[in-house]
């Protein structure tokens, strides 16, 4: 995913249950920007402008549920270089087309995040599961 580009992991395949990014870099020595942001709400341009901002740090492990309750993009790098670790995480016994059918209900009722994979308006997301 390009930055600015809020998705959610089930966009890129169902069984993405889990997601997590492992940061190797130091915000403010290594990069500056590069944040994962996690919206709550979103522009007219589709930049997240109200949610979580996660700086990279050495060492910090964000996990969140990957589907559309946890729309997120990582925030542009202004400078320096940002190293990390993503990883996805599946669990058995999930219906094939449940991510999709999730996708179809969350835009209807927001407007965006579904199957599509197109840019949301401006718009308030539920309350997100990441901690």
């Amino acid at each position: 995913w390009a930055p600015r580009s809020l998705h959610g992991d089930t966009n890129t395949d169902e069984m993405f249950i889990f997601t997590t990014i492992l940061y190797l870099s130091q915000h403010g020595e290594a990069c500056f920007g590069a944040e994962t942001g996690i919206g709550d709400s979103v522009d007219p341009r589709g930049v997240v402008d109200a949610g979580l901002r996660v700086e990279p740090s050495i060492g910090r492990l964000l996990v969140f549920s990957a589907g559309v309750e946890n729309m997120h993009e990582m925030c542009p790098l202004q400078q320096g270089q940002r190293v990390a670790i993503q990883m996805w995480f599946a669990c058995e016994g999930m219906d094939p087309g449940w991510a999709f059918l999730q996708r179809i209900a969350f835009q209807e009722q927001f407007g965006y995040g579904g199957p599509d994979h197109a840019a949301p308006p401006t718009q308030a997301a539920p309350p997100k599961t990441a901690a």
